[in-house]
């Protein structure tokens, strides 16, 4: 930041540089597993970089695979008829990424099948 700052570099590659470097570690957060974690980082590097929109897509995908993760957890325990584990693991999810229309759906087709036992 102090190199900007300072007139040392230009603001486009200030940009990318802050894209290069954010981007592949919440890739590396990614590749690991805590999409929400490599999200954040990469809502963080585009604060950073406004005039990049890189990081701002790659927080959003980040995110969506988050919610495709959580789906198909509350599926394997919903297909497996526990009803219950599904609504819980879609009420985890939600607590992460509230509002979110598929885990919203998960946990209804939970709730429904549990109140029909």
């Amino acid at each position: 930041d102090g190199l900007m700052a300072a007139g040392s570099v230009a603001p486009g590659r200030y940009a990318q540089a802050i894209a290069a470097i954010y981007g592949r570690e919440a890739a590396r957060l990614g590749a690991a597993g805590d999409w929400l974690a490599a999200a954040a980082l990469a809502e963080e590097g585009a604060a950073k970089a406004p005039g990049d929109g890189s990081l701002s897509r790659a927080a959003a995908s980040m995110r969506r695979n988050f919610v495709i993760v959580s789906h198909n957890a509350f599926a394997a325990l919903y297909n497996a008829g526990d009803y219950a584990g599904a609504r819980a693991a879609a009420e985890a999810a939600l607590e992460s990424a509230p509002g979110d229309a598929t885990l919203l759906r998960d946990l209804e087709a939970a709730a429904a099948k549990a109140a029909r036992r």
